[in-house]
């Protein structure tokens, strides 16, 4: 029980601490200078650069949701980049994989049925 109530304490904590940063990073401290508490719809002009794989029937969607992001957040510009993918891949590379998971089979198989066979049968059926 005591580690259950220190897992919710400290997931309580987190979450504050999220929140606090989220609003700090967001200007969500309200010190904008003005004293009349509303939004004086001045705004500094923000790039946001995205990553995507929308191709194909995705990608008309996509930009046309930019574009409404865009038509509601001006001050706001998303450019959205299309990374260069490496497009042929490496002989070296799932073998190397096919090994190393190889290996790993073979190891965690072959050791504890080892260790088991090293044991003597009366001792370990005695515990059973």
């Amino acid at each position: 029980m005591k580690v259950h109530n220190r897992i919710r304490r400290w997931g309580g904590m987190l979450l504050v601490l999220g929140a606090t940063i989220a609003a700090a990073g967001c200007g969500g401290s309200g010190s904008s200078g003005d004293s009349s508490g509303g939004s004086s719809g001045s705004h500094t002009p923000v790039t946001i650069t995205l990553w995507h794989l929308f191709g194909g029937e995705e990608a008309p969607v996509f930009k046309q949701a930019l574009a409404g992001f865009h038509k509601q957040y001006p001050w706001i510009t998303v450019k959205a980049v299309v990374p260069a993918l490496p497009t042929a891949i490496p002989l070296w590379s799932p073998l190397v994989g096919l090994l190393v998971s190889m290996g790993v089979g073979v190891f965690f198989g072959a050791y504890p049925a080892v260790k088991a066979a090293r044991l003597d049968p009366i001792e370990s059926l005695r515990w059973e």
